[in-house]
């Protein structure tokens, strides 16, 4: 993520309107004068895979307004897990030899489903299901978050779409079938839905943390944080949320992004503490 940051904030490097326009496959135009070259890419398709900390993404989106950030799928991590061990063992895995294998095994799928056009359909149900999915989200993060963060569901919407077509096309070759058009299975959309919404809440977060517009949630979750005792069960946080004016639904999800956060530790019993 640094490399594409320190390129994209270059003079002549910064390509953010492009990666805005591949998303949904728009004309992407190019010129370059010096070498008197024009670039015209009717459909342009780019996969882009970033790891990175916070402050590292920060650098690479680093406002609210470009919708820059709308276009990604987001998963957040809590590295908070202890050392693990890296000496050998006789029952591990050699990575080497995995990877080489899993990519000899992508290159077969990627070979099987481009012999031939492909189409993806959804079921009536889960169409329905979708466009209820993304009515729902639409208006809490309206009711929670600035406007502007609606574009986040806009854009998840099509790409929990583009997730069950890969899903799909997973399928066909796992069991090489011959059918053009297919209908997600239910299984394949559910899990897609599932990504989906983890993302959707984890760029939220970042939403919340960018630049310029600032979303009143934000201070309403760092005043709950604050007020927290050092140890504290979830009907004490909904009750103190309730006095600060905070639905019991958002108090459900600062918790959340607490403890992905690793600024609260949640107990098998139901409670949670802050980290010393």
């Amino acid at each position: 993520m640094d490399t594409l940051s320190i390129t994209n904030a270059s003079d002549y490097g910064n390509y953010s309107d492009i990666v805005r326009k591949v998303l949904e496959n728009e004309p992407v135009s190019l010129s370059r004068r010096m070498n008197n070259e024009y670039i015209d890419v009717e459909c342009p398709k780019i996969a882009i895979i970033l790891s990175g900390t916070s402050g590292q993404v920060f650098k690479f989106i680093n406002n609210k307004e470009d919708g820059l950030l709308s276009r990604f799928l987001v998963m957040s991590y809590n590295n908070n897990q202890g050392w693990q061990s890296v000496s050998p063992c006789l029952g591990c895995i050699n990575l080497t030899d995995y990877f080489r294998n899993l990519s000899a095994e992508y290159f077969n799928l990627w070979e099987f489903i481009s012999k031939e056009d492909m189409e993806v359909r959804l079921s009536d149900d889960q169409w329905s299901r979708l466009n209820r999915y993304c009515d729902e989200k639409y208006v809490e993060i309206s009711d929670e978050h600035h406007q502007d963060a609606t574009s986040l569901i806009k854009r998840h919407g099509n790409m929990a779409f583009k997730i069950c077509m890969v899903l799909t096309a997973m399928r066909k070759y796992e069991e090489q079938l011959s059918q053009k058009s297919i209908v997600c299975r239910d299984e394949d959309f559910y899990t897609a839905l599932y990504l989906v919404n983890e993302s959707l809440y984890s760029a939220l977060e970042l939403y919340e943390q960018l630049p310029d517009v600032k979303s009143p949630s934000l201070d309403n979750r760092e005043a709950l944080y604050s007020q927290l005792l050092d140890e504290f069960s979830r009907g004490e946080a909904v009750a103190l949320g309730k006095k600060l004016n905070i639905s019991e639904r958002s108090v459900d999800r600062y918790l959340k992004q607490f403890v992905r956060r690793a600024l609260l530790i949640k107990t098998l019993k139901g409670k949670y503490f802050k980290p010393k």
